[in-house]
């Protein structure tokens, strides 16, 4: 990612550019990829979504030219030990939530939400990036046997980490998990290895918000036991109700 100046109205921006392989199978995944996220996120206003200028290609590389933003992302700011309250927990991931709603209601499943996604400026606005992997709530057919997976196994759905069709509902899981590293300090579900972590996923509990830290409020641990159900139609059924 380059900063870069806007010359006709001396904007600052940041471009994202990724080269393209010359081998014609991922030359053309890496290409769909980056127009999936120029339109996805291009299309969208909101504060709390990261803002798309312009995208193109070359013959080298494809890029996105989009808001230039200070600050750092999540996982930067938890693995720096910095800490935050249940409020600003609360607070950071309502914007997040809010966010999401907007994408979903457009008809777009994130798929990939997890902290390295989520850009804080210096007073803890976030962000939301990376719509590289947003896809209409459709079915997807993958053979049987075989599990196609979209996504960070850490933060998944367990609906997505089985490969199933997703909706709205598996970014409120993600979000749910988020919002648990976010109260707990840990992760949710965190093996040795992907399968370990996805195995997780699909079959194991994790300890309680409250019982990690006593000091929870309350409605912020029936929250996050709401958005992390293992059912969907025992979740929030959208992110504005989370």
């Amino acid at each position: 990612v380059y900063r870069a100046v806007q010359p006709l109205v001396e904007r600052e921006v940041a471009i994202k550019i990724i080269p393209l392989s010359r081998e014609e199978q991922f030359r053309t995944q890496m290409e769909a990829s980056f127009l999936r996220e120029a339109k996805s996120a291009g299309g969208m206003s909101h504060p709390s979504i990261v803002t798309i200028y312009d995208a193109g290609k070359t013959e080298a590389l494809a890029y996105i030219a989009m808001e230039r933003l200070h600050g750092q992302d999540l996982h930067e700011y938890l693995a720096s030990g910095n800490r935050m309250s249940p409020r600003q927990a609360a607070a950071m991931m309502m914007r997040v939530a809010d966010a999401i709603h907007y994408a979903n209601k457009r008809g777009l499943v994130h798929r990939d939400i997890k902290p390295s996604n989520i850009f804080l400026s210096r007073d803890l606005k976030p962000k939301l990036l990376d719509f590289g992997t947003a896809l209409a709530p459709v079915a997807e057919v993958a053979p049987r046997g075989t599990r196609h997976l979209v996504g960070t196994p850490n933060y998944m759905s367990p609906e997505q980490a089985n490969g199933e069709s997703l909706d709205a509902r598996s970014d409120i899981f993600s979000l749910g998990t988020i919002l648990y590293e976010l109260l707990t300090g840990r992760r949710a579900f965190d093996g040795r290895t992907i399968d370990e972590t996805l195995e997780q996923v699909l079959s194991a509990r994790p300890r309680a918000v409250d019982k990690v830290r006593p000091e929870t409020p309350e409605p912020l641990v029936a929250i996050v036991r709401k958005a992390m159900e293992r059912d969907p139609a025992n979740r929030y059924q959208k992110a504005s109700d989370f």
